[in-house]
């Protein structure tokens, strides 16, 4: 029985979002060490995700993540899921840039307009 895609895609943003707040940046998934589908019923609607980091460094964060059923059962692992830090200049598609820093009058005050 086929997996639905979206299922998968919430493993990989549950890991994008711990991974953001590890290494302090927009970061994106850029490998899947290992994935296997094991179980699914359709009837099934309750999926939890259960994400492990495993490691974080200054620029790539690697976690793990299992998705369950309601009765327990796992439905599907990815293993190895390693996220890059994006450069600070770059943002995806939709993503909100930095705020352009405030202009300072000459005294350090904020300039008026």
């Amino acid at each position: 029985m086929a997996l639905d895609p979206a299922l998968l895609d919430g493993g990989l943003q549950a890991a994008v979002l711990w991974a953001q707040r590890k290494l302090g940046a927009a970061a994106l998934p850029t490998a899947i060490s290992q994935s296997a589908h094991l179980s699914h019923r359709p009837g099934d609607r309750s999926i939890r995700c259960v994400l492990v980091g495993r490691e974080a460094s200054q620029k790539r964060a690697v976690s793990d993540a299992v998705l369950l059923a309601s009765n327990g059962s796992v439905v599907a692992e990815l293993r190895g899921i390693e996220v890059h830090a994006l450069p600070r200049d770059e943002h995806p598609a939709g993503a909100p840039a930095a705020p352009a820093p405030r202009r300072r009058a000459g005294n350090g005050s904020p300039a008026r307009s």
